[in-house]
């Protein structure tokens, strides 16, 4: 990976993974300074533990940062730090824009492998809004804000069937299919 040649990440740079739960104790996340800031939002702590057999976080954050320790896989950027924050994924527009707003504060980059429902689709003014501003102005220095989702979770078509067409770029212009 030509990326690695550059850098594999520095613990100064916070990757906030939200999801359904994460193991904090897997080998993978273990490491002077790989945890910071953990969150719970389903039960009000700092131990985002999974509930019943909900372990997709886990494996996410894997993916993302997991540490080269000689064992098992390593994380597309494995010298950055984890923020595991825990949610319920039933969060109304209100609570889920104060969550993120709240990871704002410390994640340079906030990565969510889930999406909304397709009966979300668009987003509420109030997450557009919020979302907009903190990839503009959120994270620690202030600088923006990576924020990544996946895309197409449940079935849902990738973009809005009532909504504008896509935009694309033809011939270096815009033009909407």
């Amino acid at each position: 990976m030509k990326a690695w040649d550059t850098t594999r990440g520095a613990r100064e740079i916070v990757v906030a993974v939200v999801d359904d739960g994460f193991d904090i104790d897997h080998p993978d996340f273990q490491g002077a300074g790989k945890i910071v800031q953990p969150r719970d939002y389903v039960d009000g702590d700092a131990k985002p533990f999974p509930g019943g057999a909900d372990y997709h976080g886990t494996p996410c954050a894997g993916v993302a940062i997991a540490e080269s320790n000689g064992r098992g896989v390593v994380g597309v950027a494995p010298g950055c730090a984890f923020m595991p924050v825990r949610i319920s994924m039933a969060e109304d527009d209100d609570q889920t824009a104060e969550i993120f707003e709240d990871i704002a504060e410390f994640a340079d980059v906030i990565s969510c492998s889930w999406g909304p429902p397709p009966v979300f689709a668009p987003l509420s003014r109030l997450l557009s809004a919020t979302l907009g501003h903190i990839a503009r102005t959120g994270g620690p220095r202030g600088k923006g804000c990576v924020i990544c989702f996946a895309a197409h979770n449940y079935n849902a078509p990738l973009r809005d069937p009532s909504g504008p067409n896509e935009v694309r770029w033809k011939d270096g212009n815009r033009v909407r299919v």
